[in-house]
């Protein structure tokens, strides 16, 4: 691999180089040994940074040359500068269809149609002539190498040899390889090293591709400015004159940079600038002493070369003050001029040869500033509270002049608020309807928020709620007034414990509530005679609606209804659904009702199918016991056989619920 090595520049990017035999361009036609087909460096990062000094060795390894000794090494991961590369390696590509023979001195390598992989068919060279060419892929249409033997001229190869015998070979003797006499001719395997210089001279021209020259390395070019006395240091020196100066710096393993200082000294140099009341110096007005510092830059350095102390003197004239006092309405005069407006004056007093002088008048007219605050109930100013109108006088003492300068009369105007009450209000029932009245002062408007402007107002408060009116009197003061209306919530309930029943069977409708109540009236009355009960018990004959109306102990009312719908008894025969043996002689017994009937046979089942009761007598029902033991609340099975007085046979199966 050649190249020139620098600080910046080591490597060589090898991707696409394409190595061939003779391809047309040292001689074409039949015979000139154009072996079909290419190859090339395969585009990866390996081939991108090759150093400079590196020896690539691709071989034949379908019939490797026995005098290659080191082992593969496609990547020169030992960094010996030594790449081993098989031809089949997929380090390398090839095309497989051109150029082919005849070919032409004009043919053009494709950039495109290459597989992964080299192969050697395409290097194959004749001893009766052929050659090797290499091309750079930023130009396909010509070698940037070529060595010809036996066929073309030295006009068409870069090397041109005129021929070369089976087992003899042409080796680099020096690092001259465009040159034909620095090729010699040897024999094989006498005069091979593959993967190693040829020779001596040879040798010493690699390494030095290897090591990069002295005096290649950065130059950095460095200007400084210093003030005359002080000193500068660079590269362990110290300098106080100025000039060019150079220091080479040692980078170990890299090329030893340069680095050069162009010193340049300042002068100072001191000024005076004196005037009165102020001096103007490159366009900044100073009215008070100070000293500037200029510079003068250097066009060529861009340093301040000369250094400008000036000492700014301001001279000042003598200065007087002067304070007068005026009612309003009086004059003053100053300078020859009569004021009646109080503020600062000023005049300047020539003289010649000096300073001018300066006069200065502050004069303060006393005013008289009249001013009414107004506000409802009461009035803080100045830390004191008012509740009725009243007149304040204050003074203003000017803290320059010592004069009272302004006199101030403010008017307090208190402006009464209104009266404003809320009537009380009884606890409301929930959806019913209340009046809220408000008393106010005469003449003042009531507003009841999120209400409206009316007084009194009609309220309907679904849950306890605070209302609030606001009184708002001619003169624009106003208060306000709260009441918080509790809402009473009675809800009235009316149940059966069974719904449908059959009919005759005895049915008690029971009213319930959250809160405390009585019953002011039951529909239908014909049937209910006991009004104000809690409940009634009655024998269900017919489906009916029932109503009961209550009455909360804080008068608030509901009215609940029920539909009781009742089964009728088919062919005269009557068998409950529920009784309940709880000892209270109201359907305490389990039994079949008729009166058709003139024998039953009647059993009860548990729910796991035990028979728990049997009777084949009219009046004998179940009392809800088994082996003399209650039996749980629950639904029970029941078969009936039962013979009517014309004969009939009545056949039922049903279920009947215990509660107690």
């Amino acid at each position: 691999m050649i190249g020139t090595r620098t600080c910046t520049d080591s490597t060589a990017d090898l991707r696409g180089w394409i190595i061939d035999d003779n391809n047309g361009w040292i001689a074409s036609g039949s015979g000139t040994g154009i072996a079909t087909g290419c190859m090339r460096f395969a585009n990866v990062a390996n081939w991108s940074k090759v150093p400079y000094g590196s020896i690539i060795l691709v071989y034949n390894d379908g019939d490797k040359n026995g005098s290659i000794t080191l082992p593969d090494d496609v990547t020169d991961a030992n960094k010996d500068y030594v790449y081993i590369v098989p031809a089949s390696s997929n380090m390398m590509e090839r095309n497989s269809s051109l150029p082919t023979s005849p070919s032409s001195t004009t043919f053009v390598y494709p950039s495109s149609g290459y597989v992964a992989g080299g192969s050697w068919s395409p290097m194959g060279l004749s001893n009766s002539g052929d050659g090797v060419v290499i091309a750079n892929p930023a130009d396909l249409t010509r070698a940037y190498f070529s060595f010809g033997f036996g066929i073309g001229s030295a006009a068409t190869a870069t090397v041109y040899k005129a021929n070369m015998a089976a087992q003899r070979n042409y080796f680099l003797l020096n690092g001259n390889y465009t040159q034909a006499t620095s090729w010699s001719l040897g024999n094989v395997p006498a005069n091979e090293s593959p993967g190693a210089p040829n020779a001596t001279a040879n040798a010493t021209w690699i390494n030095s591709l290897r090591i990069t020259p002295p005096g290649s390395g950065p130059v950095n070019n460095i200007t400084a400015c210093i003030k005359a006395g002080d000193a500068y240091t660079f590269n362990g020196n110290t300098l106080t004159t100025g000039g060019n100066y150079s220091a080479v710096i040692p980078r170990p393993g890299q090329c030893d940079s340069t680095v050069r200082l162009y010193l340049v000294v300042g002068a100072d140099r001191n000024e005076t600038l004196s005037g009165c009341g102020a001096v103007v110096f490159n366009g900044t007005t100073y009215t008070a002493n100070t000293v500037v510092r200029d510079t003068i830059r250097s066009v060529v350095t861009s340093c301040d070369s000369i250094f400008r102390i000036i000492q700014i003197q301001i001279q000042q004239g003598p200065v007087s003050f002067n304070t007068a006092c005026i009612k309003s309405g009086d004059t003053y005069s100053f300078n020859g001029n009569t004021y009646t407006t109080g503020g600062n004056y000023s005049a300047l007093i020539t003289r010649p040869g000096q300073c001018d002088s300066t006069a200065r008048l502050y004069l303060v007219v006393a005013t008289t500033n009249t001013s009414t605050i107004s506000d409802c109930g009461q009035i803080v100013y100045n830390g004191t509270t008012y509740t009725s109108n009243s007149i304040v006088r204050d003074t203003i003492r000017s803290v320059v002049s010592g004069c009272d300068s302004v006199l101030n009369v403010v008017n307090i105007d208190i402006k009464p608020i209104p009266a404003i009450s809320i009537n009380p209000v009884a606890a409301v029932c929930k959806g019913k309807t209340a009046q809220l009245q408000a008393q106010v002062t005469a003449g003042a408007a009531v507003e009841w928020v999120g209400i409206g402007t009316t007084n009194p107002v009609q309220i309907t408060p679904q849950v306890n709620t605070t209302y609030t009116a606001v009184a708002t009197g001619t003169n624009g003061c106003t208060d306000t007034a709260r009441i918080n209306v509790v809402v009473t919530d009675f809800s009235l309930d009316l149940t059966t414990a069974v719904n449908p029943v059959q009919a005759g069977v005895t049915v008690t409708a029971s009213t319930q509530s959250a809160t405390s109540y009585t019953v002011t009236e039951w529909q239908p009355a014909v049937l209910y005679p006991q009004q104000q009960a809690l409940s009634q018990q009655f024998r269900a004959d017919t489906s009916t609606n029932i109503m009961v109306v209550g009455r909360s102990t804080e008068g608030c009312i509901d009215t609940a209804r029920l539909y009781l719908e009742v089964e009728q008894i088919n062919n005269d025969v009557f068998v409950p659904n529920v009784f309940s043996p709880n000892g209270d002689g109201r359907n305490d017994v389990f039994r079949v009702f008729g009166s058709s009937l003139n024998s039953v046979d009647l059993t009860v089942f548990n729910q796991w199918g035990e028979l728990i009761f049997r009777s084949r007598d009219l009046n004998n029902g179940w009392d809800g016991r088994f082996k003399g033991t209650a039996q749980p609340v629950g639904v029970y099975i029941y078969v009936l056989r039962a013979e009517l007085t014309d004969g009939t046979i009545i056949n039922k199966k049903g279920s009947v619920n215990l509660i107690r």
